[in-house]
Formats: structure tokens, C-alpha cells, sequence
């Protein structure tokens, strides 16, 4: 291996295709790929961490900017506390459910429809970002525990679901979406004790 001690790699902006030719860097940490032409994830973990009772691989992975359709190996390392999927064509989050470490994921901008996969898969997650997207449904979100800034902006959510678990909770972002009665937002976040930031508008809402 020509550099076993690299830690940190940045290739934004390039035309990379594939990331298979890095499957030799043991010692990654970080990898940032994001505005390039990748259409899946092909970086696989390698075997012999995989042995491991204390594998330690990726744990910061900034995809942004590419043509993802899948999540391809994203699922399989581990470590990750930290994932950025914003701006691909993905429609769904299918294959993170693993992913117990993460504690940030931003996959704004896609076109999901389903986040079924992260139903209490994801006990240490402090911040999710799904701005952007096709959502109709969250029901999800009601068991991430340690969730505090939620960002649901830009999608087709006519409800949400019930957030008084979400002790941590104090940023919400539900503008631009299909909310229309205000009775919806007071039911959901009922005894939500430390929700400090509300973004609602616009949103076609009346009192009921």
C-alpha cells in the first residue's frame, strides 16, 4: 500500500466513477467524493477489518453531487457518524439501517418516497436533513430518541407523527409542505420540551 497511514482524502469535484481503487487506504477515515460521476457506492470494507471485533473504518462520508440511485456499500461500514447523500437520485434509504454510530445524515435533494429503513435502526442520530424530497409520510422519525434538528422542508407531508418521545428535539423545518390545519403541528409536538425553533411557512394552514 503506497500511503497506509492516510486518514483523510478529499476528491470533490472530479469525474470519478468509481471508488473500487481505494479499497487498499485501511486507514480512512474521511472521504469526501462529492460532485463527481458516481452512480453507486462500490467501496467495500475490506475483509480483514471486517474480521474485526472493533472494525475501524470510514466514519465521515460526504457523496454529495453525484447520480446515486442506491445506497451500494454505504451499509456496510459500520463506523459512520457522519453522511452526506444530498443531491443524488435516490428514492429511498434502503440498506442504512445498520449505520447504528451515525449521528448526522443529510440526504437533501433526491427523490425519496420511503425512510421505512430507519425505523429505531438509528438510536444515536442528532440530526436529519430530508429537505427536498418526495415525502408523504415521516412515521419514522417518532422513534429516532436523540434526534434534535429535524429538517423536512420542500416535501408532500400533510401530517406528521407524534414527537413528545423526542426529548432532544428543538429545531424543526416543515415549510413547503402540504400541512393545512395548525391543529396538526400542536397534537405532534405536544410536550416537546426543548423545541426552541418551529419553521412552518409556507404551508396552506388554518386553525381548526
Amino acid at each position: 500500500v503506497r500511503y497506509p497511514h492516510l486518514t483523510s482524502i478529499d476528491l470533490s469535484q472530479n469525474k470519478l466513477r468509481s471508488l473500487a481503487s481505494l479499497c487498499a487506504l485501511r486507514s480512512l477515515r474521511s472521504l469526501c467524493v462529492r460532485d463527481n460521476l458516481l452512480l453507486t457506492f462500490d467501496l467495500p470494507v475490506p475483509r480483514e477489518l471486517s474480521k474485526l471485533a472493533e472494525p475501524k473504518g470510514l466514519t465521515s462520508l460526504d457523496i454529495r453531487g453525484n447520480a446515486l440511485q442506491h445506497t451500494g456499500a454505504i451499509g456496510e461500514h459500520l463506523d459512520l457518524t457522519e453522511l452526506a447523500l444530498d443531491n443524488n437520485c435516490l428514492t429511498s434509504l434502503g440498506g442504512l439501517g445498520a449505520l447504528h454510530q451515525l449521528r448526522r445524515l443529510s440526504a437533501s435533494g433526491n427523490r425519496i418516497t420511503d425512510i421505512s429503513d430507519l425505523n429505531r435502526a438509528l438510536p444515536h442520530l442528532i440530526e436529519l436533513d430530508l429537505s427536498n424530497n418526495r415525502l408523504r409520510a415521516v412515521a419514522e422519525v417518532a422513534s429516532l430518541r436523540s434526534l434534535a434538528i429535524l429538517r423536512l422542508s420542500k416535501n408532500r407531508l400533510t401530517k406528521l407523527p407524534q414527537m413528545m418521545r423526542l426529548r432532544c428535539l428543538h429545531t424543526v423545518e416543515v415549510d413547503h409542505n402540504e400541512i393545512e390545519r395548525l391543529s396538526i403541528l400542536k397534537e405532534c409536538l405536544t410536550d416537546a420540551p426543548s423545541l426552541r425553533s418551529l419553521m412552518v411557512k409556507p404551508n396552506p394552514l388554518y386553525v381548526t
